[in-house]
């Protein structure tokens, strides 16, 4: 799953929602991120170290969730969602706000980019996983 792409995106949704927004990002709000990835990936790690997978290696979080079906379905599914709602928010408050900074802007602008890069990623991972429950 794309946890950078997902964490960084939701952050600068919420921040395109203030009073003011796209305002700089606070001292401490890359640290909170990279604390909640770090978080995801040891949550996703845990199973994995409990519950290893045959001596191959696919190079992909995908092929691991794929033996747990429906719940990797939901889990990609969401963090699809999350991702869909974040881009749509930027792009809105993009599209109707007019003081913006213009690195606040080019940069809120390059995380439409990446989330949509996200969102597709999801979708061909969710057509994986589908796919294998057949």
């Amino acid at each position: 799953m794309p946890y950078i792409q997902l964490v960084f995106g939701v952050e600068c949704a919420l921040r395109s929602l203030r009073r003011l927004p796209f305002q700089a990002r606070g001292k401490y709000d890359v640290t909170i991120c990279c604390g909640a990835i770090v978080l995801m990936l040891i949550v996703t790690w845990i199973p994995s170290h409990i519950f290893p997978e045959p001596d191959t290696c696919f190079a992909s979080l995908v092929w691991f969730i794929t033996r747990y079906g429906k719940l990797g379905f939901v889990l990609l599914s969401t963090a699809g969602g999350l991702m869909i709602l974040s881009a749509i928010t930027i792009f809105v408050r993009l599209s109707t706000v007019n003081l913006i900074d213009e690195h606040q802007r080019i940069a809120a602008s390059r995380m439409v980019y990446y989330l949509t890069l996200g969102i597709v990623s999801l979708v061909s991972y969710l057509h994986v996983l589908f796919g294998s429950w057949h």
